[in-house]
């Protein structure tokens, strides 16, 4: 199997017409394997779950963001309420 000269044998998908051993990766490109297969694992960004969890991820963010600042500003609408109350009350305490 070993030449003296040349080390171990490749086999012959990999023997070029000189007979070096080395593989032409201009030729050889895309024939190995894919990378189709990288949007199926779990933790790909591309994967249809994940797309799915990351809308539904901002939906409730966005959600979350609407709430927050419907209750700000319910909350400052009381506090001018009370404000309002008591300057009125300290008018009529004046009055009497």
């Amino acid at each position: 199997m070993e030449d003296e000269e040349r080390g171990p044998q490749l086999s012959k998908r990999f023997m070029d017409d000189k007979g070096g051993g080395e593989v032409d990766y201009k030729s050889k490109a895309g024939t190995a394997w894919s990378h189709n297969f990288l949007n199926q694992k779990p933790w790909h960004p591309l994967s249809y779950p994940n797309q799915r969890r990351k809308w539904i991820a901002e939906q409730t963010h966005a959600q979350q963001q609407r709430r927050s600042e419907e209750v700000s500003r319910e909350y400052s609408q009381e506090q001018e309420f009370f404000r309002q109350n008591a300057l009125l009350s300290k008018k009529e305490k004046d009055k009497v």
